[in-house]
């Protein structure tokens, strides 16, 4: 009897021993098998972070429906997932403003090509120069480049201009909305003006009678700096890209470096809020 239970814990044991040999035989491989999983796991994060590619005579343009042919000034977004293409600057701008004015989902990561390389690159790193001497598809007139050097070479008349992503929107953008004010030695009419986050406005300011002349600013806004009202009434046209919500910006005349109005910005300050 007591070789029957000696015999049972050897083959107890044996069980025993063969059960850990076999799992530290397996545990660097579920180790390693683990790794692999979140490799392949981070790899597939990384793939919808590269770059996208437009193909030639393949994709075609959103918006006009036109065959993309000329690589080199193709374009395109992310919006809900999908990267959609565009053969022209223009092209994309009038799609990506009607997104806009539906305020959400918005298109994200917005690329442009490289006019030297037709490689795609985001918006963030190129410069865009906007020119009428060039030939453009679609007559888009812009053309974009990541190298600094190479789009100052490009530029050649007085009518042309270098500008970043947010100025190609305000100057080659539809407008929202168009406020008219008058300025006189009093101030400004209205003298506040409430505007939405994200419009892109067209002011058109005129003074009052033909003797005023001044150099006024909306403090806050790049593009509101230097607008010069001149002798004979001539009302002053210009852009905005209401993208900064704000109380109170004020416009200020440079003579007595006085504030003459106001504009307030309605919207969200940071995207949490916008989700909300």
């Amino acid at each position: 009897m007591y070789s029957d239970i000696f015999m049972r814990k050897i083959n107890l044991n044996q069980i025993l021993n063969n059960f850990f040999l076999s799992f530290s035989f397996l545990a660097p491989r579920l180790y390693l098998g683990t790794h692999i999983i979140w490799f392949c796991i981070i790899s597939t994060g990384c793939d919808q972070q590269k770059t996208p590619v437009i193909h030639a005579n393949v994709d075609a343009c959103l918006q006009c429906g036109m065959s993309i042919s000329q690589l080199n000034q193709a374009c395109g977004y992310y919006y809900q997932s999908d990267f959609q293409t565009f053969c022209a600057g223009q092209c994309l701008l009038t799609r990506y403003q009607s997104i806009a004015w539906t305020k959400r989902p918005a298109a994200a990561n917005v690329y442009f090509a490289d006019f030297q390389s037709s490689n795609l690159v985001t918006v963030d790193s190129l410069e865009f120069l906007l020119t009428s001497h060039i030939s453009t598809v679609m007559n888009a007139g812009v053309i974009s480049f990541k190298d600094h050097e190479l789009i100052s070479s490009h530029k050649k008349h007085d009518d042309e201009l270098i500008t970043d992503w947010r100025g190609f929107q305000i100057v080659k953008g539809k407008p929202d909305r168009i406020v008219e004010v008058t300025i006189s030695q009093k101030g400004i009419e209205p003298e506040v003006t409430m505007l939405n986050k994200g419009e892109l406005v067209e002011w058109i300011i005129t003074p009052e009678n033909e003797k005023i002349q001044d150099l006024i600013m909306l403090k806050g806004y790049d593009e509101m700096h230097n607008i010069r009202v001149k002798v004979g009434g001539f009302p002053v046209k210009i852009r905005m890209l209401a993208d900064k919500p704000g109380a109170g910006f004020p416009f200020i005349r440079s003579s007595d470096n006085q504030i003459i109005g106001m504009v307030k910005v309605a919207g969200a300050h940071t995207s949490d809020e916008e989700v909300m």
